[in-house]
């Protein structure tokens, strides 16, 4: 069946917004295509949305007169609260494009809200991304941290193909962070998070990000060799490099600062190539990477630099009278920012609890099951792992005779006790169903059969009734455990394995009791 015009233009809309942050030109032709589409039934929200899209290109482009015009010509036809949300996560990329941290921190945080609230969580990733990167600016690390975990909360929310792209996005913002706090460990931590989402393929930004580790490490000789090749990756990628210009700009300063004046000087001369219109702010961003370049390797390549320096700055002026008072308007602004960003960290927590607690029961989920699978291996501290899983005996035969309420009801005591024996070292979740699992982290076999009878004990005084059991008339569990010295992955792989085996060895020998893995 043959669209219709209004079909044509929501789809289009969610076409357009699908290639933001990845091809700007694409986007420009998609953009004008649905102009035109609007244009013919005088679509009001169709042609909104077009000039929006434009002057996002525009903003990237360094079409300052036509992003202006294009976005006034957005919000006098903006009115749907979808539409003014994005109008002001748009001006807000213009503000953070001219340099105007103050305005550009007050739009994005008035879109966050109504994305939150109508689960727009992609957008909701890139509004506080932006944010946490001015912030970083203004030097407040701390609070520019809180905002990247509300991101990767956001990005954790996020369907495929944008939750992995997301997630790498956070965790190389989080590491860039981490560095600037000299928190080593956090700085590895998001790394490998990055590394595991990307694979071998790294992101040019989480190449950027490795090399600038090595160099706040001073290992300048191998951030030199991981410099050259980040040059050839960066020319051979795919990836629109209007979106890359801080992953070069972060390289070409480290090359600075250790002193790689061949990979320094390389860096610049293809940005220079690629990057002929840039805002101003990538602008000032390249002036004052000339700048240091002169000073640190004293050469006279770039002594009109200073001048352009200086008209850079009368052109922000120019932009925004009011930038000359930045510092004092920084000011008022982290104090006003105060209350919000303390609604933004419960809002984070409740969205972090969203994220990894199954609703049901109360106790971890199944994703937060596979996050803590990924950092166990990783972490070195964990010496020995022991992995429990739980059946619920019958659990069919209940639900088809009580009805689902009355199951829902079992789980949720089940989980109730879980959660009442779980430690900081005993960590419960529900896999899936009626089936429970617990890590057990560097815990003795004595301490992991004390939490099993624990367990048994709690259900057994509860005496939920179950009389469609063939085995007893209330409700039973069937329990598997494994535990073993944790060396690699392929051992915690069989340690999961070695528990479900002895589980169902339990069912095997007729349920309702429990069973270590032997071989």
């Amino acid at each position: 069946m043959a669209k219709t015009t209004q079909e044509k233009i929501e789809y289009m809309i969610k076409d357009v917004k699908s290639n933001l942050f990845t091809d700007l030109y694409l986007m420009k032709e998609k953009s004008e295509e649905l102009l035109k589409i609007a244009n013919q039934p005088n679509d009001h929200y169709g042609q909104a949305y077009a000039f929006l899209f434009l002057s996002y290109y525009y903003i990237f482009s360094d079409y300052e007169e036509l992003c202006i015009y294009t976005m006034k010509k957005a919000k006098d036809l903006s009115n749907s609260p979808d539409l003014i949300a994005d109008y002001h996560f748009i001006r807000g990329l213009y503000y953070y494009s001219v340099c105007n941290n103050y305005d550009a921190l007050k739009e994005f945080f008035e879109c966050m809200e109504y994305y939150r609230t109508s689960n727009q969580y992609v957008s909701l990733v890139y509004a506080h991304v932006y944010s946490a990167r001015i912030v970083s600016d203004l030097q407040e690390y701390k609070m520019e941290h809180s905002m990247l975990e509300a991101a990767v909360e956001a990005a954790l929310q996020c369907e495929e193909p944008y939750r992995s792209k997301l997630l790498v996005l956070c965790y190389v913002e989080i590491a860039n962070n981490a560095c600037q706090r000299d928190r080593d460990e956090d700085v590895d931590n998001a790394i490998r998070e990055a590394e595991a989402l990307q694979g071998k393929d790294n992101a040019l930004s989480l190449s950027a990000i490795k090399i600038h580790y090595l160099v706040k490490q001073n290992q300048y000789k191998e951030a030199g060799i991981q410099g050259k090749q980040f040059i050839q990756k960066f020319l051979m990628s795919n990836e629109d490099k209007s979106f890359q210009f801080t992953s070069i700009e972060r390289v070409t300063r480290d090359m600075i600062a250790s002193d790689n004046y061949d990979v320094a000087r390389t860096c610049i001369k293809v940005i220079e190539g690629i990057f002929e219109k840039i805002h101003l702010k990538n602008k000032v961003a390249i002036t004052t990477m000339k700048i240091a370049f002169i000073e640190k390797f004293n050469v006279d390549q770039y002594l009109d630099v200073y001048e352009e320096y200086y008209e850079q700055v009368i052109k922000g002026i120019q932009v925004d009278d009011k930038i000359q008072s930045e510092n004092i308007k920084n000011e008022i602004l982290l104090s006003e920012l105060n209350e919000t960003h303390e609604n933004i960290l419960r809002e984070n927590e409740k969205l972090r609890l969203r994220v990894n607690l199954d609703e049901l029961t109360q106790i971890y989920n199944r994703t937060f099951h596979n996050k803590l699978l990924t950092k166990l291996i990783n972490d070195e501290r964990i010496q020995s792992v022991g992995y429990i899983m739980f059946d619920v005996d019958y659990f069919k035969h209940y639900n088809d005779n009580y009805g689902h309420l009355y199951g829902d009801k079992v789980l949720r005591e089940i989980g109730d006790t879980l959660n009442k024996f779980s430690t900081e070292n005993i960590i419960s979740c529900r896999y899936g169903g009626d089936e429970f699992n617990c890590f057990c982290i560097n815990q003795t076999k004595e301490e992991i059969e004390t939490f099993i009878q624990n367990v048994i004990q709690d259900i057994k005084a509860k005496n939920m009734k179950h009389a469609y059991s063939p085995i007893s008339n209330r409700v039973t569990l069937s329990i598997g455990y494994d535990l073993q010295v944790l060396n690699d992955k392929q051992v915690l792989d069989q340690i999961i394995l070695n528990a479900d085996k002895a589980l169902y060895e339990v069912k095997n020998q007729g349920r309702n009791g429990w069973k270590q893995y032997i071989e």
